[in-house]
């Protein structure tokens, strides 16, 4: 007879090894990361798709400046008792299904362009990278080949997600980040705020951008647009070449 009572697993075995794998290419083949801490999203569950879009624009805009692939991270953090496997399941929805397919970038786009005003800095950016991808026919592939694959991890207080990762910031400066077998520690001396809802830290030399959304408070999205000058100006992207910080 089974246990009406289990607990399903918000992650399976598979999922904690695969990310432990990939985070070992981080160190051995210097592969770029991309890391979204979403903090209390459960106080804007409708902007799920939205947070999807900006993630996956800012995702093409290193793609195409790195040539290489990256390491994609979104990372739950909620202080809302019972909220964490709502908002990973509306996560996952939003980035499992055909909407990260890069057939969709116009789309992502539209979304963000139509929530926030930009300065022409960052929408000429946007709209310059999809021209990019478009050209290079990258939106005209299969779309199991175009679409987005994210790693999702939680900060675990129930001591029943077995999280494939967990992140860990106390210091404005160092972010580690721990997997089953692995720990990533990052140190970002190029720090970027734009009020008090997101801040994006870079560290130069491995290539990873981190992206740290409050989602308390309404400006959220505009704050990570207004980033995306900064995002792409860092020196990561210097002639394509490992730089120092």
């Amino acid at each position: 007879m089974s246990d009406s009572g289990a607990m399903i697993p918000a992650f399976i075995d598979e999922e904690v090894e695969a990310f432990d794998a990939a985070l070992a290419r981080v160190a051995e083949d210097g592969l770029p990361v991309l890391l979204a801490r979403c903090r209390n999203l459960w106080c804007q569950a409708a902007e799920v798709e939205i947070f999807a879009a900006a993630y996956l624009l800012t995702n093409i805009l290193l793609m195409e400046r790195l040539n290489r692939p990256i390491l994609k991270m979104v990372y739950v953090d909620e202080d809302r008792e019972g909220q964490v496997l709502p908002t990973l399941n509306a996560l996952r929805a939003a980035f499992d299904g055909g909407f990260s397919s890069l057939s969709n970038a116009e789309l992502w786009q539209s979304l963000v362009l139509e929530r926030v005003e930009m300065s022409e800095r960052p929408v000429d950016q946007i709209r310059r990278t999809i021209a990019f991808v478009r050209g290079a026919g990258l939106m005209e592939r299969s779309e199991y080949l175009r679409r987005a694959d994210v790693f999702f991890g939680t900060a675990d207080r129930s001591g029943g997600y077995c999280s494939p990762f967990t992140v860990y910031d106390s210091e404005v400066f160092r972010t580690v980040v721990t997997a089953k077998n692995r720990t990533l520690e990052v140190l970002t001396p190029e720090h970027f705020t734009a009020g008090e809802a997101t801040y994006v830290k870079i560290e130069n030399a491995r290539k990873i951008v981190i992206v740290d959304v409050d989602f308390r408070s309404s400006g959220w999205l505009a704050a990570w647009m207004e980033n995306v000058g900064n995002i792409v100006d860092a020196k990561i992207y210097a002639a394509g070449r490992r730089t120092e910080a």
